[in-house]
């Protein structure tokens, strides 16, 4: 899909992506009229989620093993894959947060814009 959607970049970090490609949409998608881009955008946002939804499937199950192998014994060790997965929930988790932040920054900026507006309208009245 990468090749074909402009729309659809930096794989790597799914869930950023899909949180701001989210932002950039209509409100209301049902019964829009929607231009070529915005529909490159809903596809690139729907594999994001997808990937978004595996990484941290795939991490949970295996954060689970991990602490399962350490608790048993040495007899069940974990896979060498299980590490590289916890390794990506973590930073799945993290990029989740880098959104939060982003966003609490932004509705922040808003808030405050809202109350300059209502300052200067009472300024006036």
């Amino acid at each position: 899909m990468s090749q074909s959607n402009s729309a659809f970049v930096n794989r790597e970090r799914a869930a950023f992506e899909f949180a701001s490609l989210l932002r950039q949409l209509p409100e209301y998608l049902h019964g829009v009229s929607l231009s070529n881009m915005q529909l490159e955008q809903i596809q690139a946002a729907d594999k994001h989620a997808e990937n978004t939804s595996v990484a941290l499937f795939d991490g949970l199950q295996s954060l689970g093993r991990v602490l399962w192998s350490a608790g048993v014994n040495s007899e069940f060790p974990p896979e060498v894959g299980d590490y590289a997965r916890v390794g990506t929930l973590v930073t799945e988790i993290a990029l989740q947060l880098q959104f939060l932040i982003d966003f609490r920054e932004e509705v922040a900026e808003h808030n405050l814009r809202i109350a300059l507006q209502n300052q200067a309208k009472e300024g006036r009245a």
